[in-house]
């Protein structure tokens, strides 16, 4: 059996990951800020982290991951059967999670700085949910998978990660993820993107 993470989806999987939570990261801390009455980015900021999370991790990011890796787990791993069936819940409470969060952020956007305040606690009960996601598939999923997958088992789960199953893929930024992270990075302020850091009031 190969050494662990030198499988290219499973790099594939923490380098999307590590992508996933310095979008959370963003969100959490301008939403604390906020509660707290300090400043906070524009809106638009906001947007463009919640379309990135609705686009890449949702559409994209947990696809990949169940198209192969845990149908092959499921095949391999009896024991494997109850952190499956809770990460598949979590990725459909998820994708209604946002849904809510969007809503909230409508709200928010359309209707004045009163309706900021739940939109920032939705945002922060979300960043909770999906970070203790990503740690149950850090330390749980991982760790059955690399214990029962085969090699020829991998060399599946590695092809269908390398796929590209984009389903925004096409020409022009709107339409590509990486850009739109770029895009996000840029439009943050510091100290968690390159943007000019808020003056406080």
């Amino acid at each position: 059996m190969a050494a662990p993470h030198s499988h290219p989806a499973l790099l594939a999987l923490h380098s999307e990951h590590r992508s996933i939570r310095a979008v959370l990261d963003a969100m959490d801390h301008f939403a604390r800020h906020g509660l707290a009455g300090r400043p906070i980015p524009e809106a638009h900021v906001f947007r463009a982290m919640l379309v990135y999370i609705d686009m890449f991790a949702e559409r994209v990011h947990h696809p990949k991951e169940e198209r192969a890796l845990f149908a092959l787990l499921r095949y391999r791993s009896e024991a494997a059967a109850q952190v499956l069936d809770r990460l598949e819940s979590d990725h459909a409470r998820g994708a209604a999670f946002v849904h809510a969060l969007e809503q909230h952020f409508v709200r928010w956007e359309e209707s004045g700085m009163e309706f900021f305040a739940p939109f920032a606690r939705e945002t922060l009960r979300f960043v909770s949910f999906y970070r203790e996601h990503l740690r149950r598939e850090e330390t749980k999923l991982l760790p059955l998978a690399e214990r029962h997958l085969t090699d020829d088992d991998w060399r599946r789960v590695d092809a269908s990660f390398e796929e590209g199953a984009d389903p925004l893929e096409g020409p022009g930024d709107e339409r590509d993820l990486r850009k739109l992270f770029t895009h996000i990075v840029t439009i943050t302020p510091a100290p968690l993107g390159v943007g000019e850091a808020l003056a406080e009031r």
